[in-house]
């Protein structure tokens, strides 16, 4: 019956498996309404569209990643022209002087696009403008109705106008300087049921370079970007950028900082602004992930029966085991007694002492002089007296053609005081 329990196990396993996937098939797919943007999110609201598509729109260009505050960037990242910093952010969270970072960054001949939902105090003032929220309320607050944005570009006869039924989540620029300033697109809105458009797309000139303020981030999430032809919105949003640019840097700095202080604010230790029983029931509702879950304790019950069984085995009774090493012992000793070869057994004695002393206190025993016995005095904390003691005694050995029971015996008592306090 043993060699059959491995099959048993098996094949209670296999099934038990199949069944538990067979009931996550029939497990409603729930809409995942998180807002992430994270360029690795496939989920509706991350960016992972909008992220491995800026490779299609700039060929030439290198695409990589910041995750650093502007004004702690290196010089191979400042003294270079014709890059694209590409921010997408609820919350363009900079400081004065990160924003003086970023427009020397634009004034070098660089290009920065921002897409946020509002700018910090210091950003809008050193960008020249107003920022308001069409939710009229706090930042993190998202409707349920849906968007509509249209395009005004320079080089395009008609307006271009996207739509989408998802979560609105934008704002528009109350004021602005458009002395340097350029207006290339706007939401649709609607108050007391007559529609209006606002301003959330505008250009800056600043220096050699350039930078495009976005104030509806959530036109670069995968839900928007694959809603019928919107991606056409994303083409002809960054078609007003040089396609020439030679490096695309995605940001995730002010994402993560937004993220930071979103949860400090909160009072949620969690980056993502869930606690620990979200996490644990967004798990549970994979049902790969559950049927996994349940086949591993399964098993593991079935492991635990089964040592349990095992353990009620009757153990026979063993003899203890002899001490050889005893023996061994006391018939070395037996034979030196016998022998009276004191001289012999001494120099066993100083080599296991010198081995122990290399082993240990790393010293080499080539030359037993005056600096060793001062170096195994430091080492050891042993008297220095006791040291040149032994160490004379082993200098003189060779000397001696005979070493008495009293001198061997006092030997053996000095090298047991360096064992025992060293």
């Amino acid at each position: 019956m043993k060699k059959y329990l491995p099959y048993i196990f098996g094949g209670l396993s296999v099934v038990i498996l199949l069944w538990l996937l067979s009931l996550g098939r029939k497990t409603k797919h729930h809409f995942d309404e998180r807002i992430s943007f994270r360029k690795s999110d496939k989920i509706p609201y991350g960016s992972y569209v909008a992220y491995n598509h800026l490779q299609d729109l700039f060929p030439p260009a290198k695409i990589s990643v910041n995750s650093s505050a502007p004004d702690l960037w290196k010089d191979s990242m400042t003294n270079r022209t014709k890059q694209i910093l590409f921010i997408v952010t609820p919350l363009l969270f900079a400081d004065e002087y990160e924003m003086r970072a970023l427009v020397a960054f634009a004034k070098s001949g660089n290009d920065i696009f921002i897409s946020a939902k509002d700018l910090s105090l210091s950003a809008q003032n050193y960008l020249r403008c107003e920022v308001s929220s069409t939710n009229f309320g706090e930042l993190g607050a998202v409707q349920k109705n849906n968007l509509e944005v249209t395009l005004e570009l320079p080089f395009d006869q008609q307006p271009s106008s996207f739509f989408y039924p998802g979560k609105r989540y934008d704002s528009y620029f109350f004021k602005f300087d458009s002395s340097v300033s350029y207006e290339y697109g706007s939401s649709t809105n609607e108050n007391a049921g007559t529609e209006f458009q606002l301003t959330n797309f505008i250009r800056l000139k600043t220096g050699e370079g350039n930078i495009y303020l976005h104030l509806a981030p959530i036109c670069f999430t995968n839900y928007f970007l694959l809603y019928h032809n919107n991606i056409n919105y994303y083409n002809q949003v960054l078609s007003v950028i040089a396609p020439d640019r030679e490096r695309v840097i995605w940001d995730e700095y002010y994402l993560h900082k937004y993220l930071e202080y979103n949860a400090s604010e909160s009072g949620n230790n969690s980056r993502s602004g869930r606690n620990d029983g979200d996490i644990l029931s967004g798990l549970m509702s994979n049902a790969s992930f559950k049927a996994a879950l349940w086949l591993l304790v399964i098993i593991l019950a079935l492991l635990a029966l089964q040592e349990i069984r095992r353990k009620q085995r009757f153990i026979p009774e063993l003899a203890p085991p002899r001490n050889d090493s005893l023996e061994f012992v006391t018939t070395i000793g037996r034979l030196y007694y016998e022998k009276r070869d004191n001289r012999n057994l001494t120099r066993k004695m100083i080599a296991y002492f010198l081995e122990h002393v290399r082993n240990r206190y790393k010293l080499s025993t080539v030359n037993l002089d005056e600096k060793f016995i001062k170096t195994l005095h430091m080492k050891s904390g042993q008297p220095e007296e006791n040291i040149n003691e032994i160490v004379s005694f082993i200098n003189q050995l060779d000397q001696a053609e005979v070493v008495p029971d009293k001198q061997l015996t006092g030997f053996h008592k000095q090298l047991e005081e360096f064992y025992k306090n060293a």
